[in-house]
């Protein structure tokens, strides 16, 4: 597969990525804020694998409470194939479970509806062909004197004819390390390529505090999910990086006045490995190769 499109965007890429971790300010910022009423924000995800719909609820700036959990809703998920289920609360996830282990599957539209004292909230959400992840791999690759860690992922196109969304989580330890959301705009024909910047050369060796979040250690239990999702659901994703910007909410799809989302998608996954920095390699784009992951 000719990747010449790829690679020759690669420099630009990592160049502007970069500068999200070189280039920080400290600035003392007095916030002038008033209370308003507490809103519903709704997290529903429904994959091939799992249904899971997490309710809670806006919370104070003075509420040193993370989260606030609603566990009261009449929620409920249907289908365009003819079922729906009524959802069950389960207290140690903490989210509304499917008491039947009820699944999705691509080319279907699910719906999700939620009533809360009186009120009712409605989305609806489309689950895409399923795009196979068949190859990744870490590299080195120096960019204005400094060398960064990056994860290459290649994947399937499931529709190279049309214009598709992905959402990805790089999960570290069993928990979010990166994440995003894109389209295959720019990828090799009937091919998804993703480049994930992880951290410097520097990071590591200096290991100090304020870097935690982006250095990975020896050992550390690595796992990566992407998955195709609806438009809707790439505009949310989309508009939830842009909010952590600008301050903004970000654009939901549900409707009937709470914030949130709720994504029919596709997830495929490769195997939980383990980091290490042995036999990680500088990238060259004469020898650069993709090794092959197992079948999900």
């Amino acid at each position: 597969m000719a990747m010449d499109k790829v690679f020759s965007s690669r420099c630009i890429v990592i160049w502007l990525m970069a500068l999200s971790l070189l280039v920080g300010c400290e600035k003392e910022i007095d916030i002038d804020y008033h209370e308003i009423e507490p809103i519903m924000v709704v997290e529903g995800v429904l994959t091939n694998e799992d249904l899971n719909v997490t309710i809670t609820s806006s919370r104070s700036m003075e509420n040193p409470n993370k989260e606030l959990y609603i566990t009261n809703c009449l929620v409920t998920v249907s289908s365009d194939e003819g079922w729906e289920e009524a959802l069950v609360y389960d207290e140690s996830k903490h989210a509304y479970r499917s008491p039947s282990g009820r699944v999705g599957s691509s080319g279907h539209t699910y719906q999700l509806r939620i009533v809360n004292q009186g009120k009712e909230y409605v989305a609806s959400s489309f689950m895409p062909q399923p795009s196979d992840i068949t190859a990744t791999r870490f590299f080195w690759m120096t960019v204005l004197d400094e060398r960064f860690l990056a994860y290459d992922v290649l994947a399937t196109d499931p529709q190279p004819e049309e214009r598709n969304y992905f959402w990805y989580r790089f999960l570290r330890n069993d928990t979010v390390y990166r994440w995003n959301a894109f389209d295959d705009r720019g990828c090799p024909p009937g091919a998804i390529f993703r480049e994930v910047l992880c951290m410097t050369e520097t990071m590591a060796e200096e290991n100090k505090e304020e870097d935690h979040e982006h250095i990975l250690y020896e050992g550390d239990k690595m796992y990566f999910e992407l998955y195709s999702i609806d438009r809707a659901s790439y505009e949310y994703f989309q508009s939830l990086a842009m909010s952590s910007r600008t301050g903004s909410n970000p654009k939901g799809n549900i409707n009937g006045g709470c914030l949130g989302f709720f994504t029919a998608a596709y997830v495929s996954h490769i195997p939980p490995f383990f980091f290490t920095f042995e036999g990680i390699e500088e990238w060259d784009k004469e020898t650069f190769s993709f090794p092959i992951v197992s079948d999900n």
